[in-house]
């Protein structure tokens, strides 16, 4: 993928990632890319007539763009940054993949221009926060697996991490609900964050397999905790 390559090119491929299939929203997209960040528009039309878009290539893309945002300037951060939140609020709801990506391109923003106070660590073991490791692997099993086998990945990620609490219905999980787990759980000492994670890692791998969006959704939760994104094996 040649555009991952260059700074107006890797800033396409981000987008054409965030762009709906609905033709009207595709197209408050499109005009917002124009408003906020219009020398990408060209790459971005191009983008738009491959098969970018399967799941399987998405994080890949992301990774080989990423390091090409390095070179952004102030404002030319300012208005990437702008124009993708604008491009994942378009359709008025935010989706577990837009969660994910808005997550991983934050981290790695952060990490590069900035210089992120770390949170101050609190917890030292899993138990002190166990509603918000319930939550987090109730949103993992839910994204992850058929319905008739959730139940049991939560059951297997909670014995991982030493807890047994019950699966949360879905009316309880959110995405804002989710945000407030992950900075409980990033106040974990860094010896307890490698728990944390294999117990995500159990949950996912249950099934036997490792879907595109499970892979995005780890990396997504391991950026947010700050811990270095763990082999995914099944």
């Amino acid at each position: 993928m040649k555009h991952a390559h260059d700074l107006l090119g890797a800033r396409a491929v981000i987008y054409a990632l965030l762009t709906d299939d609905d033709n009207e929203t595709r197209q408050h997209q499109r005009q917002h890319v124009n408003n906020l960040d219009g020398l990408v528009g060209k790459y971005l039309d191009d983008l738009l007539h491959t098969p970018l878009k399967k799941e399987e290539h998405r994080l890949t893309l992301l990774d080989m763009s990423l390091p090409q945002l390095a070179e952004m300037a102030p404002d030319v951060r300012d208005a990437f940054e702008a124009c993708l939140d604008a491009l994942i609020k378009a359709d008025r709801k935010v989706n577990l993949f837009e969660w994910s990506m808005e997550r991983i391109i934050h981290h790695y923003l952060l990490h590069q221009f900035d210089t992120p106070k770390p949170a101050k660590p609190k917890y030292r073991q899993l138990k002190p926060v166990a509603p918000a490791v319930q939550l987090l692997l109730s949103v993992i099993a839910l994204a992850g697996t058929q319905s008739e086998q959730r139940e049991t990945a939560f059951r297997e990620g909670m014995e991982r991490a030493g807890l047994k609490q019950p699966m949360l219905p879905t009316n309880k999980l959110s995405l804002d609900a989710l945000n407030q787990a992950l900075d409980q759980l990033k106040r974990l000492y860094p010896l307890a964050k490698p728990s944390l994670l294999k117990a995500c890692i159990a949950t996912i791998t249950s099934d036997g397999e490792i879907s595109p969006r499970e892979r995005e959704l780890i990396r997504a939760i391991a950026d947010s905790l700050d811990c270095p994104m763990p082999p995914l094996q099944v």
